[in-house]
């Protein structure tokens, strides 16, 4: 393989939270629902680390240039997988041993990898990539399992595994959600209701709800069982990239191209807080909850990496880590490390 640049992995260590003062909350109406707004502002005291407290693992990459876009940590913590490349890119789909710093397989793809989630077992990786189509690798060897076509030409943008692995979810640009079954890898059913291209498709963490959102601002959570429409979201000004539940699956989790991040009541549909991320051209591109459920990690255009402790209604640290959009962020099991992909052609 021609080795066409070279690029360092490297993994922030989180320290001791400094959570920065809480500076104001007002009140805003909302589809007409009640939502606390929360503003906040940079504070040099709560930065994560300056690039000497980063240790770093340099490794030669095929990488072509190509951004990079997602990025998932195994159950165990113990490897690394990302994607790069784009809609008009090729990039390389890569599992990283952490633990003997090492690769241990990659695959260089003619179209980018737009979403890559390792199954609740760690033995499986699945990947939405812009070749239309979700694709299952055996996460040791690399070998291809299973290609899930999605009946279109626009690409696919997310996977997500229910929490017992027996079933993947894919949204794209379709315009809506395909479960598949994990024994038999045959198509179980579809989600319908959305007719524009869906940017992401999660389940909840106790397995009984998926929520999916759009490029037009709107969200829907459905029943996992029935595949029924529970209720829709609406409030975001403009696309919402980014979809998850709280680890309780209390609330839905929403990020946009507005630059909030977004809690509802996936019963009711009601907004019920809003956090706005503090740089200025911030559209939302990544999200990610902690292993522990008090902490909110979003990332996006703004090129930095923002946590929130939503439990405390506080921002934790503000870090400018890239030198381009952020698209993909990911805590590690223990919740020690972040990872993050963006579009400067690194992992972080």
């Amino acid at each position: 393989m021609l080795l066409l640049g070279v690029a360092v992995l490297i993994f922030a260590r989180l320290p001791a939270q400094e959570i920065m003062p809480q500076l104001g909350t007002t009140v805003a109406s909302t589809q007409g629902s009640v939502a606390t707004v929360q503003q906040f502002a940079p504070d040099p005291k709560s930065t994560l680390p300056e690039p000497s407290d980063y240790f770093g693992f340099p490794f030669d990459l095929a990488r072509q240039d190509a951004p990079m876009a997602t990025v998932d940590y195994s159950p165990d913590g113990s490897r690394l997988a990302f994607g790069g490349g784009w809609f008009n890119v090729g990039g390389e789909l890569v599992v990283w041993d952490l633990q003997k710093n090492r690769e241990v397989w990659s695959r260089w793809l003619g179209l980018g990898t737009r979403s890559v989630k390792f199954s609740p077992d760690g033995r499986t990786l699945a990947t939405a990539s812009f070749d239309s189509s979700a694709k299952l690798y055996d996460a040791e060897t690399g070998k291809l399992l299973a290609i899930f076509p999605v009946m279109n030409t626009n690409g696919t943008n997310s996977v997500s595994f229910s929490p017992d692995g027996k079933t993947l979810a894919v949204g794209g640009l379709h315009g809506f959600v395909t479960l598949w079954d994990m024994t038999t890898y045959r198509l179980k059913t579809r989600l319908e209701g959305h007719g524009v291209r869906i940017y992401c498709a999660m389940w909840s963490r106790d397995g009984s709800m998926i929520a999916s959102v759009d490029k037009n601002g709107l969200g829907i959570v459905w029943n996992a069982n029935s595949g029924e429409e529970i209720t829709r979201l609406r409030g975001h000004g403009g696309g919402i990239e980014l979809v998850d539940f709280t680890r309780d699956s209390r609330w839905v989790i929403t990020g946009g191209w507005d630059g909030t991040v977004r809690f509802w009541d996936p019963k009711t549909g009601q907004e019920q807080q809003e956090l706005r991320r503090q740089a200025a051209d911030g559209g939302v591109m990544g999200l990610a909850t902690s292993p522990d459920g008090k902490t909110i990690a979003s990332a996006g255009f703004g090129q930095s990496m923002e946590t929130y402790d939503y439990t405390a209604n506080q921002a934790v640290r503000f870090h400018r880590a890239h030198t381009d959009r952020v698209y993909g962020i990911c805590y590690s099991p223990d919740g020690k490390e972040m990872a993050t992909a963006a579009f400067d052609g690194t992992i972080k």
